[in-house]
């Protein structure tokens, strides 16, 4: 496997190494499809009563990817049928969770000021498609709230922790992520937002398209990133 998945699942890369990271996820068919089978495994093993315990899922998910490992060295494919056919429940059964509890979209009546509140706890990460098609994955220990239908000129959501958007193009409504006292405008771009509260500042990091970054209710002072540009806010100050 790519060994920057398996640093990625063990918080041991930097924000810039975890950007690169997923820009060669999106662009590669191949590694997103490992990725995602990773990640899946993953979040599954770490579910259930352990969930807080980071070294029980760190054990189990490293006892996994050794067993991989050796069945891929021993090329012993059909006569692991069983094993295999446990793998597969693992995935199917992780996506059926997935879908239980990520699941968003809403009935087409229900108005923008019902919201919706997805946590991650230590240990664990979620991906959620928005009703508008924009696609988010959350880190762990993160939080996001978000309407169970986008109404009006705007699609508002607001994140704690950290989180990476893929937003849906929409020109006649501009996506909003609002991260303590501040604003990240876009129309359709990819970027990573790092908000944790300990931190004491928010993180924009763009991959590709365009955004703006301001102070809340200070659109016109903000910053406008180019990709692989970061800008960092911290006490009313921004650093690109």
């Amino acid at each position: 496997m790519n060994e920057r998945i398996h640093k990625y699942f063990y918080e041991e890369l930097s924000t810039e190494e975890r950007l690169s990271l997923l820009r060669d996820v999106e662009a590669s068919e191949e590694l997103k499809k490992e990725f995602a089978e990773y990640q899946n495994l993953y979040a599954l093993l770490n579910l259930g009563h352990q969930v807080q315990d980071k070294t029980i899922g760190k054990r189990k998910y490293d006892r996994f990817i050794l067993q991989k490992q050796h069945t891929v060295l021993w090329k012993c494919w059909t006569r692991r049928i069983g094993y295999a056919a446990a793998i597969l429940f693992l995935v199917v059964s992780t996506g059926l969770l997935t879908y239980w509890y990520a699941q968003t979209e809403q009935p087409e009546y229900l108005s923008e000021n019902v919201m919706n509140t997805l946590y991650t706890p230590a240990g664990q990460r979620a991906q959620l498609v928005l009703q508008d098609g924009t696609e988010v994955w959350l880190n762990a220990k993160s939080k996001l709230t978000y309407p169970a239908h986008f109404t009006g000129d705007r699609r508002n959501v607001t994140i704690e922790g950290e989180a990476f958007f893929k937003v849906a193009k929409d020109p006649s409504r501009p996506f909003i992520v609002s991260a303590h006292d501040v604003d990240m405008k876009v129309l359709g771009t990819q970027f990573n937002v790092c908000s944790y509260p300990a931190t004491g500042y928010v993180q924009t990091s763009l991959l590709e398209g365009s955004v703006r970054v301001f102070l809340r209710d200070k659109e016109n002072e903000g910053v406008i990133l180019e990709p692989d540009q970061q800008v960092t806010v911290s006490n009313g100050k921004m650093k690109v």
